[in-house]
């Protein structure tokens, strides 16, 4: 799991690293503490509780870069990225692309690289690509009546030039993954593919950060300057948590 978070969240995102990465840099030892301190400073607020894998990882000794192992292994030079899927090819495969999809044309023409054809009609067709915000694939198909088996979801949100995520529904096949791999790599753009779940995994975490910085806002706990101007030079982030750049538009709060 970790390897795929970080990978996304540096080639997607723009992060200079990854929350484990970071968490192995600091030492988990030291970050365990500091996660504790805010659980309880927020009176044990349950967004804030720590995973329950931070207690017995630091029991065990798996401190980071310090100890040598930590979420990655050191000693043996683990700590390698999501393997891409390599460009294949699609010749005569048919598409259907959702039409509410953000990036409709582009998967259009992406599919026509890679040989295959757009269709209109979901019902007859070798795969099905759709891009959401916040749901799940699977639940996405059923709430329109898409089959799941062959249906693939693509990550809207970091935009398609930079390292491209899908997700799978929890019926599809291997012929849908490896096809829908194959269109969305056909340009040589690195992808990732991660099974279902509620949101992608760059979705969740800027979610997370946007919701936890609106939260210390509102609480004027500090002003939006400051926690923007925290971010960005404190932690390197490349946007401040209430500044981010999402493929259609800047989304500027405060």
């Amino acid at each position: 799991m970790s390897p795929t978070s970080d990978t996304l969240l540096r080639e997607a995102a723009g992060f200079r690293m990854g929350p484990f990465e970071l968490l192995d840099l600091t030492g988990l030892d030291v970050s365990g503490k500091v996660m504790e301190s805010i659980y309880e400073q927020f009176h044990q607020e349950p967004r804030f509780r720590p995973s329950s894998l931070v207690r017995a990882r630091i029991a065990a000794g798996l401190l980071g870069r310090k100890s040598a192992r930590g979420w990655y292994d050191y000693e043996s030079d683990t700590h390698a990225s999501t393997a891409s899927q390599p460009a294949r090819s699609a010749q005569g495969l048919r598409v259907w692309i959702d039409p509410d999809a953000d990036d409709r044309d582009t998967i259009a023409s992406l599919v026509s690289a890679a040989g295959g054809q757009v269709r209109g009609n979901a019902r007859e067709v070798d795969l099905i690509i759709v891009e959401f915000w916040g749901m799940d694939a699977t639940g996405y198909c059923a709430a329109r009546g898409l089959d799941a088996r062959r249906c693939v979801a693509v990550d809207p949100l970091p935009g398609l030039t930079k390292r491209r995520t899908l997700m799978l529904t929890a019926a599809a096949t291997a012929e849908a993954r490896d096809a829908a791999a194959s269109v969305m790599s056909v340009d040589a753009m690195p992808v990732t593919v991660i099974n279902d779940s509620a949101g992608f995994v760059v979705q969740r975490v800027l979610s997370m950060i946007v919701n936890i910085a609106a939260d210390i806002a509102q609480r004027r706990i500090a002003t939006v300057e400051d926690i923007e101007a925290a971010v960005t030079v404190g932690l390197g982030y490349p946007y401040g948590p209430l500044t981010w750049v999402i493929p259609s538009a800047r989304i500027a709060s405060s």
